[in-house]
């Protein structure tokens, strides 16, 4: 049985839009998403990488990845990019879950 659970919404600021909102990251290369991550910070790729995106023998291990990510996400929803609507709760159905 599928364990359906509700989670709160965090929205862009319009002010960050631009530095916060990702590109259409499943078109890049895995060295395009490496180089854009890499020049924008504060672009919400930086809590998503992957070990494919790095130059061969650079990428950190999968747990430093997943920390590093983590770390991103947490910062980005702490810093003023995302306003919380703690007081609405979401649910995201994947098409086909019965």
């Amino acid at each position: 049985m599928t364990d359906i659970q509700p989670f709160p919404a965090h929205t862009v600021l319009p002010p960050m839009a631009k530095a916060v909102v990702a590109p259409h990251y499943d078109s890049m290369s895995a060295a395009e998403r490496f180089q854009f991550a890499e020049q924008h910070p504060d672009n919400y790729l930086n809590a998503m990488r992957s070990v494919d995106e790095y130059p061969l023998g650079t990428a950190p291990s999968i747990d430093t990845l997943m920390a590093d990510n983590r770390r991103t996400l947490a910062r980005l929803l702490t810093d003023g990019s995302f306003s919380s609507t703690s007081r609405v709760r979401v649910l995201y159905i994947p098409a086909g879950v019965q």
